[in-house]
Parts: C-alpha cells; sequence; structure tokens
C-alpha cells in the first residue's frame, strides 16, 4: 500500500477548487502542491502537513524539518 487513498481523495475534493494546486505522487506516496510548494500529503496511513515557522515551535506528532506527521485517526 503506497498510501491511504481515502485519505488522499478528502484532500483531493478539498483542493479541487483552489486555484495553483496540484498532486503529485512522491515519496512512495501523493503530495499536494501549492504553486509548487509542498503543503501536505499521505504516505501509508500518514497525513503529513508542512507547518509554518511560527508553528514549527510547538510540538504535535512527530516532527521533522517543519512537517507533522500524524497516523490515521479511528
Amino acid at each position: 500500500m503506497a498510501c491511504n487513498e481515502e485519505i488522499a481523495g478528502r484532500i483531493k475534493k478539498i483542493v479541487a477548487s483552489w486555484k495553483n494546486t496540484d498532486s503529485k505522487k512522491m515519496f512512495g506516496g501523493v503530495c499536494y502542491l501549492l504553486r509548487g510548494n509542498v503543503f501536505c500529503g499521505v504516505y501509508k496511513d500518514f497525513l503529513i502537513l508542512r507547518r509554518g515557522k511560527r508553528a514549527q515551535r510547538k510540538h504535535w506528532g512527530l516532527s521533522m524539518s517543519g512537517l507533522l506527521i500524524l497516523p490515521a485517526g479511528p
């Protein structure tokens, strides 16, 4: 399983009406881009969010280089 298709489908539905967005298969999952920059993605059963500098000071989930990695909930 490359990525959770349910999570990917929900994100795709939300961002479909946004301008300058695209999706691309990357890193064994799917990433969503805004003006060419990754802002979120799905890998296996994890939602990956790119956080702004202010939010990086807080620690929710596993943090890595400004990314927040959250497991799929029940």
